[in-house]
């Protein structure tokens, strides 16, 4: 006697049309692992150094004074194929009387770049550097300051992604 198996229906993915070379044009794509995504974005690129904006976050955010490191801004990272390094810029300064401001790239929340160091108020220092990233890391700026007691504050804009190559990033905060 032989047995009748009924496969359940999957998702439609009739109408994916992505393919490796699609690097500057928008495809629709499905992912069937969890979690699942589904909608329109850039085929995975690799990433080339270089001085243009590829993604900014400019908009200048004014965080509490605190000694404790705490997240200021983040950029969510994908599209990437493997790890890469990523060209990274930000600009900080501090605000207040007796304000010195601390600043520093994080990935996923871990040390990830060089400790910056800001003293004079309201003077904005900018800062690059270059550092390894992979598909789905934050790329995040966490910053502290000296006097929590005073109505000091630490304000960073200009958070950038530089290169010569096109992708898709997404704010956060």
């Amino acid at each position: 006697m032989s047995e009748c198996i009924v496969l359940s229906a999957g998702p439609d993915i009739s109408d994916a049309d992505a393919v490796l070379t699609d690097v500057k044009s928008g495809k629709t794509f499905y992912s069937i692992e969890e979690p699942k995504k589904t909608g329109t974005r850039f085929v995975s690129t690799v990433i080339t150094l270089g001085d243009n904006i590829l993604h900014a976050h400019d908009a200048e955010l004014e965080s509490p004074a605190s000694t404790s490191w705490i997240p200021n801004k983040q950029i969510k990272l994908w599209n990437l194929i493997g790890t890469q390094t990523i060209r990274t810029s930000f600009a900080f300064a501090p605000y207040g009387s007796t304000h010195h401001s601390w600043a520093q790239i994080r990935k996923n929340g871990v040390i990830h770049g060089t400790e910056r160091y800001r003293t004079t108020a309201g003077s904005f220092g900018t800062y690059v550097e270059d550092l390894s990233f992979s598909e789905d890391d934050l790329y995040q700026i966490y910053i502290k300051s000296e006097d929590p007691y005073s109505n000091n504050v630490t304000v960073t804009k200009e958070m950038r992604v530089l290169s010569s190559t096109a992708v898709i990033f997404e704010n956060k905060i």
